[in-house]
């Protein structure tokens, strides 16, 4: 929507990783909850780096397994494991 990537612009200007990676990541669902699959992958794939350089384990996770399930999807096994 609109507001959330009004709301990533600011996230990314005040260089806090971890809200950004929260904000890319609502993007990137929002895209494989409407079958956009190749839409959504960069934005997990954003949101992954973002989350990894905040440090933050739980999201890194959270992220690898939305993209598991992307690359399970297009019947990429070898990226999904």
């Amino acid at each position: 929507s609109h507001s959330t990537r009004a709301r990533l612009a600011i996230w990314r200007q005040l260089a806090d990783p971890l809200a950004g990676a929260d904000g890319v990541f609502v993007l990137g669902r929002t895209e494989l909850w409407r079958g956009n699959r190749a839409a959504a992958r960069p934005r997990l794939t954003e949101s992954l780096d973002l989350a990894r350089q905040a440090g933050n384990a739980s999201v890194v996770g959270r992220n690898q397994l939305w993209l598991a399930e992307v690359a399970f999807d297009d019947g990429d096994d070898d990226a999904a494991s």
